[in-house]
């Protein structure tokens, strides 16, 4: 048996009282939390917080090899342009992949929701012991091409089925973004996708919802340098999440990743029609992200007021110094003061693994569960410091 006292414990709900002790087994298995007089002896007592292991709601690892190869705050057609160009360079890919999962696991991060376009990822994932969530992903603006697409995401998901080992690996598939799948395409992901869990890159510049509302902005540029004729389209007048929601109504757990410019007309819209249609919504915020390609956060006092389900990723080393679910966090706190270190640990926590479809074994510290066991130093229950780090214990 192990037993582990910090100065603080977050269970994955809340900070607990002072003096408690958390028992597991050599697995990693939790066994229970006790007070330290009914501990016994060989307790480990270390400075920090012990907290369960992090999860990575949305993550990129094919893009590893991009890192520091983008500029900064280019806005996000600049960025996605960039990516297209550079995503295919060979040089040190599978190396890339590989030290972008060490570096995960290093941060204490035990389970992972990541954005899969190829197979590239899988012998190193092979060798992890993280959890992953693949979301194939599956792009086509153009109607016409729209089966062609679907059924090549569907032969990467058959190959990451059967090559992973599902003790550590599910997959699913997952449309691209508003701007980037068809009305067509869209239709066909939502029957495929019924009942799973899904992700859409939503609302991650302005430019989106100018796209639908007006048929204007910096997408038609985009589509332009890609030689995408779209006169078929027809502008919504609506925000872009608006116009494509209602194309999912079959009871999906949706993660929606970004919603850099998600307004409280747009929370509440996605509310009632959740409620309705589909199984949950959860909100993937990537603040680090977000100022690497836009320079600017989301509003998060507007998620808290409507009670929305809120949960943390990284994005990738293509739009990130790092793959640190505690420097997402501290961003999160130095924009968002008013939000509580306990509300930041579960969204890192609890919250990711609910939004993965993983709790029963990730998220928090509950009998039988095999969360993963971090300490984290420089944090405490009212601030998280400059040079708070994650040091993985289990």
């Amino acid at each position: 048996m192990k037993k582990f006292q910090g100065d603080f414990i977050f269970d994955g709900f809340q900070f607990l009282p002072a003096g408690k002790v958390l028992l597991c087994d050599d697995a990693g298995t939790v066994l229970d939390i006790v007070s330290a007089e009914d501990a016994g002896d060989d307790v480990q007592v270390l400075k920090g917080t012990i907290c369960p292991g992090w999860i990575n709601a949305h993550c990129h690892t094919e893009l590893s090899h991009l890192e520091g190869k983008i500029p900064t705050k280019k806005g996000l057609v600049n960025f996605v342009q960039e990516v297209m160009q550079q995503r295919t360079l060979t040089e040190d890919r599978q190396i890339s992949i590989k030290k972008g999962i060490e570096a995960l696991q290093k941060n204490g991060i035990v389970a992972v929701g990541d954005i899969c376009n190829t197979t590239d990822s899988i012998e190193a994932k092979k060798d992890s012991d993280i959890y992953f969530h693949n979301f194939m992903e599956v792009t086509g603006f153009v109607p016409d091409t729209a089966l062609q697409r679907l059924e090549a995401a569907k032969k990467i998901l058959h190959l990451f089925a059967s090559e992973l080992n599902p003790k550590y690996n599910s997959s699913s598939l997952a449309a691209h973004a508003t701007y980037s799948v068809s009305d067509r395409l869209f239709s066909m992901i939502n029957v495929a996708t019924a009942g799973a869990i899904t992700s859409l890159h939503n609302q991650e510049t302005e430019e989106e919802n100018k796209f639908f509302e007006n048929k204007e902005g910096d997408f038609l540029q985009l589509y332009e340098s890609l030689g995408i004729n779209i006169d078929f389209f027809e502008p919504s007048f609506q925000t872009s999440i608006q116009s494509v929601l209602g194309m999912y109504n079959a009871k999906q757990k949706l993660l929606l990743v970004h919603d850099t410019f998600t307004s409280e007309k747009d929370l509440m819209y996605i509310k009632k029609y959740a409620a309705q249609f589909l199984d949950s919504v959860h909100f993937v915020l990537c603040p680090k992200a977000n100022l690497y390609i836009e320079d600017t956060l989301p509003n998060v006092d507007l998620w808290r007021a409507q009670g929305m389900n809120i949960c943390v990723g990284t994005d990738s080393l293509a739009s990130n110094d790092s793959l640190d679910i505690l420097s997402e966090i501290a961003t999160l706190q130095k924009a968002n003061p008013a939000v509580t270190v306990s509300e930041l640990l579960q969204w890192g926590t609890l919250n990711g693994a609910t939004a993965l479809g993983i709790s029963d074994r990730f998220g928090s510290f509950e009998p039988g569960k095999t969360p993963g066991i971090n300490l984290i130093e420089g944090l405490n229950t009212a601030a998280i410091s400059d040079d708070a780090t994650t040091i993985k214990l289990l």
